[in-house]
């Protein structure tokens, strides 16, 4: 019982003890997923060419901007790379530096977004050629841990059997799932932009039970006109805004849930003292 306890105890001061606030992005192969990260960041910094990304989670958090590849060695030890934070590029596709399997890529910039604790994590496109289990498997994983999910979806295409797949897999439910559809300046007009967000809403709606934000964003173009007023820079500040909002209410509840868990654990340990 004691070792239950202890175990609970540890759980509880582990969640306390991470000061992010994690956004976890998502999104099939091709589908912008990181030129959206580049615009919520107002910078070029995070890989989105053709070629598929490496097998690992990149996380991109506040700091004097640098990157680190996180290693595990065979001791249980951790190995630190630190290279220039325009190393990400090539940090971050499979044709660039070689990264171990199970590494972790963290890149530290000083994004607007990414004050008070609020951290990107970048996932391997979902279904990306042979390779697509194993990537898959990596993001399912790391689903089960982020704060709020952000599923890029081609705004042409707004089919959202992947994500729900993935979603399911991970065990997560609507809640904290913010949705982009990406390349909305390729549909012919705002009358298309709607039905496409109309669609997502619904297709949502109908496989969760409950209503999920959808946006309509063109990534490029914000990215271009960080500061002109344009109507893509304005929908993606809105769903800057949203997503913001989203981390910092599910870091409150974490922290709640903690704090109910080392209550629970101290009235437990009372109890045991006195019998």
């Amino acid at each position: 019982r004691s070792s239950d306890e202890a175990k609970n105890l540890e759980q509880a001061m582990e969640r306390l003890k991470s000061p992010r606030h994690e956004v976890g992005v998502v999104g099939l192969q091709g589908h912008g997923k990181s030129t959206l990260i580049n615009a919520l960041l107002g910078e070029s910094l995070a890989y989105s060419g053709a070629e598929i990304a490496q097998n690992c989670v990149t996380r991109i958090q506040w700091g004097e901007p640098r990157c680190e590849v996180l290693t595990k060695t065979s001791d249980g030890g951790l190995q630190r790379e630190v290279h220039p934070v325009t190393m990400l590029k090539e940090l971050g596709r499979r044709g660039g530096v070689s990264v171990e399997p199970g590494s972790e890529i963290v890149a530290f910039t000083q994004a607007e977004f990414l004050q008070d604790g609020v951290c990107l994590v970048d996932t391997p496109g979902a279904d990306a050629g042979l390779e697509a289990e194993t990537d898959n498997a990596t993001v399912e994983d790391y689903l089960r841990r982020a704060n709020v999910v952000l599923a890029a979806v081609l705004a042409r295409k707004p089919g959202l059997a992947g994500v729900f797949e993935l979603l399911e897999q991970a065990g997560r439910s609507a809640s904290d799932v913010v949705v982009a559809l990406t390349m909305s300046d390729l549909l012919e007009d705002e009358d298309e932009v709607e039905e496409a967000v109309s669609v997502s809403r619904r297709q949502m709606r109908l496989h969760f039970g409950s209503d999920v934000p959808v946006f309509a964003v063109s990534a490029r173009r914000a990215l271009n006109s960080a500061s002109d007023g344009t109507d893509a820079t304005l929908e993606m500040n809105r769903l800057k805004l949203r997503l913001r909002r989203s981390a910092l209410s599910a870091r409150l509840g974490t922290i709640s849930s903690a704090l109910s868990a080392l209550d629970g654990t101290a009235e437990k340990l009372r109890t045991d003292c006195t019998e």
